[in-house]
């Protein structure tokens, strides 16, 4: 009941029909521990060395703090990066350009971004945690990894390196579904209004 309501006219999908060469994962980027970026950074040298032509199938749009770009650039990753975003609109165009949200947090209630992520279209990969484990499923809206670990993290960008585009396509209407779902944020304040009386 209590989950963020969102504007879904708001933060809504933008289906391009253009064949993109490379899947696009959109992150934010934090040095707070809980936020889980030195699993990232090792889940990433690990994939890299287990397939060294990741680089060619993967690009991330990053948000945050910049430490990452290290990796970033010694990986030979295409990157976009921002240090903050300002308004809701640049926020929402932010996910409106990757195919997947990347969750690497290890202790979090939310983050926001999850059920973000999922109203404008981005399958979520996430650890077992917050709001993750209430709405993300498995090959239906994102994946969900129950161990945390960088092998785990590794494997399954390396996976979504290499998913086909009609189950790509899947995910992300599903993702969508689930926002409809669960974030509507005229539901929510009908759900609130009734819980409340």
């Amino acid at each position: 009941i209590l989950n963020l309501g969102l504007n879904l006219k708001r933060y809504k999908p933008v289906f391009n029909n253009k064949i993109k060469h490379k899947i696009s994962i959109s992150l934010r980027s934090s040095l707070n521990p809980r936020k889980g970026n030195q699993i990232l950074i090792k889940a990433l040298e690990y994939a890299c060395l287990k397939q060294p032509d990741l680089n060619k199938k993967v690009e991330f749009n990053i948000v945050g703090d910049s430490s990452i770009l290290e990796l970033m650039t010694k990986k030979e990753f295409k990157c976009t990066f921002k240090d903050s975003i300002k308004t809701e609109k640049e926020l929402i165009k932010f996910y409106q350009k990757s195919d997947f949200f990347l969750n690497q947090s290890i202790q979090d209630a939310g983050p926001v971004m999850v059920n973000e992520s999922l109203a404008c279209g981005l399958p979520v990969l996430s650890f077992n945690i917050g709001i993750s484990k209430d709405v993300i499923i498995n090959n239906f809206n994102g994946f969900l990894l129950n161990n945390i670990s960088e092998k785990n993290l590794g494997n399954k960008i390396i996976e979504i390196s290499n998913i086909k585009k009609n189950l790509l396509i899947k995910m992300k209407n599903n993702a969508r579904k689930t926002a409809i779902k669960n974030f509507d944020i005229k539901e929510k304040a009908k759900k609130i209004l009734k819980f409340i009386k």
